[in-house]
């Protein structure tokens, strides 16, 4: 498994999540498949699968109008190889109207079985318990059940708090990934991840721009996290040992039970 830091060249300003609106795109195809002309239908379905879409949701509706469209014009090889990248990412994806034949939905139906109950494709991470001021942070994330081979890349999209629009960093290549942003002062950081396809399209989302994770940079712990005055504390006591006329000094700190801390001594 490759490892990649990601590089702040790549640097961007994602767009403001507040509402995102159809793409264009599948808005066409689904209107030209109303018309019956299948092919061109086809083909805005196709182009969008060629741009960046902005949610799973969208990339899932243009594979399964690709597959329909494909399942319409008899091509049912290429109508189940479609389907079975939107089952890949929503296995409870289903075929939208009434009047849909049983012709077309035999690619879908054989897709639905091959797929076999797989689960969804998803990011893995677990948020950092700690995020010291002024030091580089790094976010690890995997891919899990890629059997479709979509992810190209990874994507982090962060703010801070108070902040209206994400900025994003974005890596093309192999899970899993080590995702870093420069040195940050003291605050609370808002983010999330994305799996993305060879054109920048979310295939998978760990957290999304309504609920982004919190991070306390100075602090401990996700904000969501139990408060300090309920969390397990060790006490530990440090002691310094007597040579030859020498004072020992002792001092207790509270340590909470994660890798980040600091015991100090005074004579």
């Amino acid at each position: 498994m490759i490892v990649a830091l990601l590089s702040l060249t790549l640097l961007t300003q994602a767009p403001p999540p507040a509402k995102v609106t159809r793409d264009p795109l599948l808005r066409r195809g689904a209107a030209l498949f109303d018309t019956l002309d299948f092919e061109n239908a086809k083909a805005s379905y196709e182009r969008a699968l060629q741009v960046r879409l902005a949610s799973v949701e969208e990339v899932t509706e243009a594979y399964l109008g690709v597959g329909l469209c494909e399942a319409t014009l008899g091509n049912n090889a290429a109508a189940k190889q479609a389907f079975l990248k939107a089952l890949a990412m929503k296995p409870d994806a289903q075929l939208e109207g009434a009047d849909i034949s049983p012709r077309q939905r035999a690619p879908f139906d054989a897709a639905r079985a091959e797929a076999g109950g797989k689960p969804a494709l998803r990011v893995d991470h677990a948020p950092p318990q700690v995020a010291a001021p002024g030091s580089p942070l790094k976010l690890r994330a995997d891919v899990v059940n890629d059997w479709a081979t979509l992810v190209a890349g990874a994507r982090l999209l962060f703010r801070r708090e108070g902040q209206t629009r994400f900025d994003e960093v974005t890596f093309m290549g192999q899970a899993p990934y080590e995702l870093g942003l420069p040195p940050a002062g003291s605050g609370t950081l808002q983010y999330y991840l994305q799996a993305i396809d060879a054109r920048g399209s979310p295939v998978a989302q760990w957290r999304g721009p309504d609920q982004p994770a919190t991070l306390k940079i100075g602090e401990l712990g996700l904000a969501e996290g139990p408060p300090l005055y309920k969390r397990p504390v060790l006490w530990i006591i440090v002691g310094s040992v007597v040579v030859v006329g020498a004072a020992a000094g002792v001092t207790a700190a509270v340590l909470q039970p994660n890798p980040y801390y600091s015991v100090t001594t005074r004579p």
